[in-house]
């Protein structure tokens, strides 16, 4: 059984505008440090969206130090198709081997597609992560 080092979540506090084509930044964990060179982080939260008028595809990714390596962990990109304008909450859920013990930071972003109008990512929406023996 795995040991729990760290944990920290996130919940948006406002919307976010997200525009048609545009990756963007959804909730973002605080820093967390693993004590040890074998820890994995176990990523996870819900993405709650309005698609915009146009819009019918969702691409969700999770990043790894978005303002440094900013690594994608996820093996493959959630993507949805999605009805425009009709409001979805998209789980998702990660886990990402830490190639060492500096810290780490989890951003979960969205790009809406297939239209000309911008989404928006609702407050509550969240993310969390724990770090625990690799």
């Amino acid at each position: 059984m795995g040991q729990i080092f760290q944990g920290a979540g996130v919940m948006l506090a406002a919307d976010v505008n997200a525009p048609n084509a545009t990756e963007t930044a959804g909730p973002q964990t605080n820093a967390i440090t693993p004590p040890f060179n074998n820890a994995k982080a176990i990523v996870w939260g819900t993405v709650i969206l309005t698609p915009g008028a146009g819009n019918t595809t969702v691409v969700l990714n999770v990043r790894r130090n978005a303002a440094g390596e900013n690594v994608v962990v996820n093996p493959s990109a959630i993507s949805l198709t999605v009805i425009a304008a009709t409001p979805i909450a998209i789980p998702f859920s990660y886990t990402d081997y830490i190639p060492d013990n500096r810290p780490v930071q989890y951003e979960v972003t969205v790009t809406v597609a297939g239209g000309a109008g911008a989404g928006t990512i609702k407050a509550g929406s969240s993310i969390c992560a724990e770090l625990i023996s690799g």
